[in-house]
């Protein structure tokens, strides 16, 4: 992530890359200025996730009394690794530890998997709820999440040779990390309702791709990535305020 390729005699000179034992590609992948501590921005999610989650699932670990589904701790813990994994990368990129930075990039691969099929039983759990109640809201809601998580990290991965396409799209797709613990404050924490969960969260997103968005043309770099996240977001926002006003929750 937040990286670009520089130019240098290296790129030109196969005896320097032969004898100093790494490639050009290894070599020239440095931070873009303007998204250095792209990492400390993403550490947010760590308290989000904590505060988020701590009444509904991290409290109930320690409650003997209850028991919690191994889906849904599979489907928690593979999120809090890919979110730390999300984390960690930026650093690396930061700190020159590119190579370290591509191997644990290829975990995403098995993280986005194991975390696509961990869905799927809550979507089935949510299709017989459409069934049986006649609102589709709370199914429209995962399978959002599960159709534009593949789409965010699918175009990730096919422009992970593009590093500065691959770091907007990786940007992208970590929002969608926000809306579940979010989603959870306002709801369980601040006693609002799932309507305003839902414009709360994706506004707030919003206003952020549209501020990256104006600054990376400021500054002549291709936003395309955030417009596809934009497009997303406002998307998901639309739909589910439809679906709510329409059949309810």
């Amino acid at each position: 992530m937040a990286y670009k390729r520089s130019h240098s005699f290296v790129s030109n000179n196969t005896h320097y890359r032969s004898q100093l034992g790494f490639s050009f590609t290894e070599l020239s992948i440095t931070m873009e200025k303007n998204y250095r501590n792209t990492g400390f921005v993403l550490l947010l999610l760590i308290p989000l996730m904590l505060i988020g989650f701590f009444p509904s699932y991290l409290s109930q670990l320690v409650n003997s009394k209850k028991s919690i589904h191994f889906l849904i701790h599979l489907h928690f813990w593979v999120a809090a690794i890919w979110i730390i994994l999300m984390i960690v990368q930026p650093f690396l990129i930061r700190f020159k530890h590119n190579r370290l930075h591509k191997q644990l990039g290829k975990l995403s691969y098995l993280l986005f998997v194991l975390f696509e099929l961990s869905l799927i039983p809550f979507i089935i759990g949510h299709f017989r709820y459409a069934l049986k109640s006649g609102s589709p809201t709370i199914l429209i809601s995962a399978l959002l999440g599960l159709i534009f998580t593949g789409v965010l990290f699918g175009l990730a991965m096919f422009h992970r040779k593009t590093s500065s396409l691959h770091m907007r799209y990786m940007i992208a797709l970590a929002f969608m990390f926000l809306f579940p613990p979010v989603g959870r404050i306002i709801i369980r924490v601040l006693g609002g309702s799932f309507l305003a969960a839902v414009h709360v969260n994706f506004t707030l997103i919003n206003l952020i791709l549209l501020a990256l968005i104006f600054l990376d043309k400021k500054h002549q770099r291709n936003y395309q990535p955030y417009l596809v996240g934009l497009s997303v977001f406002i998307f998901s926002q639309v739909s589910l305020h439809t679906s709510f006003v329409v059949f309810g929750l």
